[in-house]
């Protein structure tokens, strides 16, 4: 994720430096596919052969297959969203993208409170990839109405 960020992120500076708003957002998607078509392979592997990539750090590790398959999943959609948070950072959308952060912060920092206390690791582990799920969507979504409007 990080190089497609590395590699697009100046592309949609270019863009909004432009005034191509719609460049940007195309940029935004064509960030998405990449990240998406990179990242199906290593999601595939981590997803089938979850135990015995655990197993090479140790017997003990087996243990949490669970836990690296929900944050794995997390991760494939952080990826299938692309570079969201550069396209509102370059689009002079900082505060709002701030502001996002914040608040999905303080809303994951409760969510893992309580689902340690009640569900253990696991609970953590579900909390951040649901958080990390719905943070990346929803800046896409604000990708897209800031770039489109």
């Amino acid at each position: 994720m990080k190089i497609v960020d590395m590699v697009f992120a100046p592309r949609m500076a270019m863009s909004v430096a432009n005034k191509d708003m719609l460049g940007c957002w195309k940029l935004l998607k064509n960030s998405s596919m990449i990240s998406v078509l990179g990242s199906i392979p290593l999601y595939a592997t981590v997803m089938i052969f979850s135990e015995q990539l655990l197993l090479i750090f140790g017997s003990n590790y087996v243990q949490g297959v669970l836990i690296l398959q929900i944050l794995a999943t997390g991760q494939f959609v952080n990826a299938m969203t692309g570079s969201v948070g550069y396209a509102l950072l370059m689009s002079g959308n900082e505060i709002l993208f701030l502001k996002v952060c914040l608040v999905y912060a303080f809303i994951f920092f409760l969510a893992c409170f309580f689902a340690a206390k009640m569900y253990g690791v696991t609970g953590i582990a579900i909390s951040f990839s649901v958080m990390i799920c719905v943070y990346n969507i929803t800046l896409f979504l604000l990708s897209r109405y800031v770039l489109l409007k």
